[in-house]
């Protein structure tokens, strides 16, 4: 029994002891410098700036609440009976939201009901905010191409626009703010049923979005039978697929 004791103590002795500074470390996937941007916390001052931001909205859904339910639109006159939800924007700022629509996550029902919002605002608060659509479905974004190409005195092919010298360029990088094509710089809300291409073409990837997603193998369902007699010819879905 001793003898096993003391080599029980030999085999102890002989392991290696890991020191703090050779542990491996729990953040190495993510150095400090480098941990994105939804792991960071807020500063303190950029705590307090979003909850006054949150608060202004607040004050500006409740006062159109409380004024859709008045019929003398008065803020402090009576109970609200029935408040309805109501989106508010301000007038005459272009560019403030879009909702990015893809076909059939139910976009055509969130277009509705930004199109009720906004009508709503205009009768409440007498408000008109622009809202404009531009959609793949049929030439709508490209007869809009093709409108911005011959502002820009150039050619468009496949959405890529060229120079008399045949010089591709992106007509997000340049100054298309007086144009107005399709109604896009004057409009303060839109809906884009188009690729995200055609969102920064019109100057709008930097805006607030908006958009609906759905189960891709539904949506793929829904989008073949939606499509069915126009464009697979009664096809049968995995012949599609091929």
């Amino acid at each position: 029994d001793g003898e096993e004791e003391e080599a029980k103590e030999e085999d102890h002795s002989t392991e290696e002891e890991v020191s703090p500074a050779e542990e491996p470390k729990q953040n190495e996937k993510f150095p400090q410098e480098e941990i994105p941007d939804y792991f960071t916390p807020l500063t303190p001052d950029e705590r307090t700036e979003l909850k006054e931001r949150l608060r202004a909205t607040v004050r500006a859904t409740r006062d159109a609440l409380v004024l859709s339910d008045r019929s003398d639109g008065k803020v402090d006159d009576g109970p609200i009976s029935s408040p309805q939800r109501t989106l508010v924007l301000g007038s005459g700022v272009p560019k403030q939201f879009m909702h990015m629509h893809h076909m059939k996550t139910g976009g055509t029902s969130l277009d509705g009901l930004i199109s009720c919002a906004l009508r709503r605002q205009s009768d409440v608060m007498g408000d008109r905010v622009n809202y404009s659509r531009m959609s793949e479905c049929g030439s709508g974004v490209r007869s809009c191409m093709g409108t911005l190409a011959k502002e820009l005195d150039a050619s468009v092919v496949d959405n890529v626009f060229y120079d008399k010298d045949e010089t591709s360029f992106d007509p997000a990088d340049v100054d298309i703010a007086d144009l107005n094509v399709c109604k896009t710089s004057e409009a303060e809300v839109m809906s884009y049923c188009a690729s995200l291409h055609a969102v920064r073409t019109f100057g709008w990837s930097g805006v607030d979005k908006v958009t609906v997603i759905r189960h891709p193998v539904e949506r793929a369902w829904s989008m073949y039978r939606f499509s069915l007699r126009g464009c697979y010819d009664c096809k049968e879905m995995k012949e599609v697929l091929r």
